[in-house]
């Protein structure tokens, strides 16, 4: 049985993270990881598994955080999981549904590839976040994916640009939530980088010295997978 998660639920939620390998953001936020969005539990007996979803401003589900207990595994419980959150993304009229999905992780991206997800974006993640005091809100708008504390939507505003020129030529960083940053364009011209937080940034650019260093090492690689579900 699938259902939505309660309070009570969280030490079984807690245990499935543990047992299936992660010791992650999950637990590190503890209960108040239910606080937000809906978390999904496969129930036999015990919970065997459990997945979150959230909605997104520009209409689409963010599907996040899918663990299965070693016990359940090759069981189905996270094609079940995903299929039940995509039917709940469709009674909040989400028209598609994403997630990111570590490079690594080839169980997920095969099973998100099985049931009809694509990969529409790829990103290297960095420690730290860009120097800004540079930077003004430029008038061009950028209608590509902008990372949102993790949560990848798309933009329908103008992005921050090099108050030195050209957009087209010079960085273009966007700041989100909880000091989180991308960038979405470069030159030559180098930028610093200060601070907690992360950095993401399109695999379309080539990577120099600079940002090299400052790849994060746990989380290097990234792909956002997305499927059109209306």
């Amino acid at each position: 049985m699938i259902r939505q998660a309660t309070d009570e639920d969280w030490d079984q939620i807690s245990e499935v993270s543990k047992r299936s390998g992660y010791e992650d953001y999950i637990n590190h936020e503890g209960k108040s990881y239910l606080k937000w969005g809906e978390v999904l539990v496969y129930e036999d007996r015990t919970i065997g598994g459990f997945s979150k979803i959230e909605y997104l401003d520009d209409g689409s589900a963010w599907l996040s955080g899918l663990r299965v207990h070693p016990a359940y595994w090759r069981r189905g419980i996270g094609t079940k999981l995903t299929e039940a959150s995509i039917e709940l993304a469709l009674e909040h009229n989400c028209t598609s549904a994403r997630m990111l999905i570590n490079d690594e992780n080839e169980a997920s991206l095969n099973l998100s590839l099985k049931l009809g997800f694509r990969i529409i974006e790829s990103f290297y993640f960095l420690d730290g976040i860009p120097v800004l005091d540079r930077f003004k809100t430029s008038e061009t708008n950028y209608y590509g994916l902008l990372n949102r504390g993790w949560k990848f939507t798309k933009n329908k505003g103008p992005v921050l640009s090099s108050v030195r020129g050209d957009t087209n030529a010079r960085w273009a960083v966007y700041r989100g939530d909880s000091d989180t940053a991308q960038i979405l364009q470069k030159s030559d011209e180098p930028l610093e980088f200060t601070g907690s937080g992360y950095t993401c940034i399109s695999s379309s650019i080539n990577l120099n010295t600079i940002l090299e260093k400052h790849l994060d090492l746990e989380f290097t690689f990234a792909h956002v997978l997305e499927k059109k579900i209306k």
